[in-house]
């Protein structure tokens, strides 16, 4: 478990002498006190090249019974004054240190469901930004006016509208249907029969629904150009999540096929929906189980992302089935456990799950992170089935059962009815309220001040957003058609001490309001793999930048905790 230690570049206390001619860290007494200046990060191995993935040289050595790390620091990270941190962690009785390139050395990814930016914050057009009655929300994010054609209806996260439906957002009968024919012409996957008149994705929560959200884009940061990472539902969403692919790269277990649709999802299960457009095709029943663990399993629909280069696909691909993934190129996963933090792996990372199986349940369909997981022990397997996170909450204040570290990279997924997905829980949604009390958790925390969150919802969900889609370019697989990159607009905070300021809206990498530059939710890759010392996935990652336009290295922020009417979280989805 690390302990924040800070340290200046140009002196690092009482950790002892270090040797360029080996780009080592040596200590013969923690009592002796050294310079270092900037050049320590020049002596470091470089990053590899974009490619499949690689274990980063670092700088490492045992000493006095301990090992002393030294990750490598980019030149992103020094472009924003970032100064190094040095953790520690006890493993096998030693004390393992770590000086990472910043002052950050935990990332906590929380993934939230189906929703867009004007969908989420459209009830904020008009209102006053950090209170400020001269500058409201328009004037600093690119949000719609519900009030102007297209008029927008009131739906909030809690109603019986939103039991009864779930805009359809697979690849070809929502995604491809909506950017051919416009918002409104998929189906709108009503769960009720007949569905209910005046139904419409033409919609947004009324204030003050989402206020928990809103408070924490005021007091920290958050960015209004991240769009979708590919264009389908939550299972190549996820994979894309930890991937940046969801399988089709040269190299993994489907190519040149890649999970495009839910399995069982499809396209073939809303009555009433777009005809198949010849790419995809999928049947049978959305899993329970994981993936990856044999057995009758669901078809999950499949792209072509080398479009034009398999003639026996040119009607209508095959399904994947089992869609459990193989990749070639790794996951951000099997990056950090391979990279040179070398330590324990659920020191390295946690994935935090409501299930073992299903949609949002990432590792479990990726075939050597699944293994790893039934082959170990639970209690410490870096894949953790915890409802609501209940564990992770505990075990930052050490009351754990059982006990697990603050890994370096966390994913969060949460229940059902705290997802803010369409038809949760008969409507009654506490999404904002599990995010505020993860938040408030870290943030009242001992680890804090070395800490990033990231909260974003992993596709669209068939909401209106005002912005059109773009695509990436280049794209990973070659193909200028750009078939499955980039989506719509999704929402996208950042919560952090290091902060570019409170209330920094991020329009893209040098992007502005007016004249914004797009990215996609794989800049998260980047930024992980910035943070960590690590190499790219050579996936999506490669066609984005690291998000250090949000960050800041100078002065930290204090802690403003986030203000919500309370609910109590079980380790029991639905309580």
């Amino acid at each position: 478990m690390f302990k924040p230690h800070h340290f200046s570049i140009a002196s690092f206390l009482t950790i002892g002498r270090f040797f360029q001619r080996s780009s080592e860290i040596r200590f013969r007494s923690l009592k002796m006190v050294i310079a270092i200046s900037l050049s320590v990060s020049l002596l470091i191995p470089a990053l590899p090249t974009v490619a499949a993935i690689r274990t980063v040289p670092s700088s490492s050595q045992q000493r006095d019974g301990a090992t002393y790390t030294v990750l490598p620091q980019s030149l992103a990270v020094l472009r924003r004054g970032a100064k190094r941190s040095l953790g520690f962690r006890n493993w096998h009785g030693r004390r393992r240190y770590i000086m990472f390139p910043t002052q950050i050395q935990h990332i906590v990814v929380i993934d939230m469901e189906n929703r867009t930016p004007d969908n989420l914050f459209a009830a904020y057009y008009g209102r006053p930004w950090q209170g400020q009655q001269n500058v409201q929300w328009q004037n600093v994010m690119n949000i719609a006016n519900p009030n102007v054609a297209p008029t927008l209806v009131p739906y909030p996260l809690t109603t019986a509208t939103a039991l009864s439906m779930d805009p359809n957002h697979e690849h070809d009968s929502g995604f491809l249907q909506e950017t051919q024919n416009g918002f409104g012409s998929a189906n709108l996957g009503c769960h009720v029969v007949p569905c209910p008149k005046g139904l419409t994705v033409y919609s947004y929560v009324p204030y003050p629904g989402v206020d928990p959200y809103a408070q924490l884009m005021q007091n920290y940061a958050s960015a209004d150009e991240v769009f979708q990472a590919n264009e389908g539902p939550s299972m190549p969403s996820h994979q894309y999540l930890i991937a940046g692919q969801s399988g089709g790269l040269k190299g993994s277990a489907t190519s040149p096929l890649g999970i495009a649709s839910n399995p069982g999802g499809g396209d073939e299960d809303v009555t009433g929906n777009y005809t198949e457009t010849g790419e995809e095709y999928a049947d049978g029943q959305p899993g329970t189980a994981p993936y990856c663990a044999g057995g009758a399993q669901s078809n999950a629909g499949a792209l072509d992302l080398y479009v034009g280069t398999q003639p026996q696909y040119a009607k209508n691909n095959p399904p994947i089935n089992p869609p459990c993934e193989t990749y070639t190129n790794g996951t951000i996963l099997d990056e950090i456990a391979a990279g040179p933090l070398a330590t324990p792996a659920y020191d390295d990372w946690q994935f935090i799950s409501a299930t073992v199986g299903g949609f949002w349940a990432a590792p479990t369909a990726v075939k050597n992170l699944y293994q790893d997981y039934v082959q170990g022990n639970p209690a410490t397997q870096p894949f953790a089935v915890d409802p609501n996170a209940y564990n992770f909450l505990r075990s930052l204040t050490g009351s754990g059962q059982p006990q697990r570290p603050f890994a370096a990279l966390t994913y969060l997924t949460p229940c059902f009815d705290a997802s803010d997905h369409a038809n949760s829980n008969g409507g009654n949604d506490y999404g904002p309220q599990w995010v505020g009390t993860i938040v408030n958790a870290i943030g009242k925390s001992s680890y804090w001040q070395n800490t990033a969150i990231i909260i974003m919802w992993d596709d669209w969900g068939g909401w209106y957003d005002h912005v059109p889609f773009v695509e990436s370019s280049p794209n990973p697989y070659g193909d200028q058609t750009d078939p499955n990159e980039w989506g719509f607009r999704v929402p996208f905070i950042v919560v952090s001490p290091w902060v570019t300021n409170a209330g920094y809206v991020s329009h893209g990498p040098n992007g502005t309001l007016t004249n914004p530059v797009p990215r996609s939710q794989s800049a998260v890759l980047k930024f992980i793999e910035d943070t960590f010392g690590l190499g790219s996935l050579g996936t999506d990652d490669a066609a984005n930048d690291d998000l250090m336009d949000m960050f800041q290295f100078n002065k930290p922020l204090p802690f403003t905790p986030v203000s919500f009417s309370a609910h109590t979280f079980t380790n029991q989805c639905g309580s």
